[in-house]
């Protein structure tokens, strides 16, 4: 019995069935498919997963990734417990490496997502502080570098819209948005020109992303976004009212 891609039927479902089961048992239960008796580009992705960590040499699932199914291969997956001692010898050393992998990827994200509500709880604070005594702070795009955010800083300090999203990040215990430059020499331009940002859509934002104003090679205001309005500083100086949408949007890699 061959399969090749567009094939149909039950013993397509037979098949992704048999699938579905080696990637349970193994912790990659993410990819598992449809049971839809289709063999398409999702299926045959899944084959090979199944394959590659049910220990096949590598000729054999690489081989799966294009052309014809053979009979073989159809059976590798679903019957493994005809295996070699070289292939489950392999399988239980991938199987090993895959779940240290997906246990530090797990720990990556939690990290991640702690980091971006840590963001958005300072940047709410110092809003909160602001509407307090909103007459102590200032705005002064220039003057004397700081991170200081969440009080009234003296009148000749920096005390902009991309000092305070850097102070966030600062205090946040994220790398600068300007990196490689440090945090408190940010501007909205070393930003969006930042190695280490990358521009997205509005679709794929998330707190703790930068919403920009003005071209890629002009930006002159950046607010965070955080999750339900934005929080910059800008005029009045903190604030969390939204200043029309940006133009764009800014992420970068030690967010992810």
């Amino acid at each position: 019995m061959t399969i090749d891609t567009g094939s149909k039927g039950e013993r397509v479902k037979r098949l992704q069935r048999s699938i579905n089961k080696r990637l349970r048992a193994r912790s990659a239960d993410h990819r598992q498919v449809e049971v839809d008796g289709v063999f398409g580009r999702s299926t045959r992705a899944a084959m090979v997963t199944a394959a590659y960590l049910l220990g096949a040499d590598k000729a054999v699932y690489e081989g799966m990734r294009r052309g014809t199914i053979n009979t073989e291969e159809v059976e590798f997956v679903r019957h493994p417990g005809r295996r070699s001692q070289a292939e489950l010898n392999r399988g239980k050393r991938r199987v090993a490496a895959y779940r240290k992998a997906r246990a530090k990827a797990r720990e990556e994200l939690e990290q991640a997502i702690a980091r971006r509500k840590e963001i958005v709880k300072l940047a709410e604070q110092a809003a909160a502080n602001y509407r307090k005594n909103p007459g102590a702070y200032h705005y002064l795009a220039g003057g004397t570098a700081n991170l200081v955010f969440l009080r009234p800083t003296p009148s000749h300090y920096r005390s902009d819209c991309s000092q305070f999203v850097a102070a966030v990040y600062h205090d946040a215990g994220v790398d600068s948005p300007a990196a490689p430059l440090p945090h408190q020499w940010a501007s909205t331009y070393s930003m969006v020109k930042s190695p280490h940002a990358r521009v997205i859509a509005r679709d794929q934002r998330k707190p703790g992303d930068c919403g920009m104003y003005g071209s890629k090679e002009a930006p002159y205001h950046v607010e965070l976004w955080c999750g339900d309005k934005f929080i910059g500083h800008g005029s009045p100086p903190i604030d969390s009212l939204t200043p029309g949408q940006p133009d764009y949007y800014l992420t970068f890699d030690f967010l992810h």
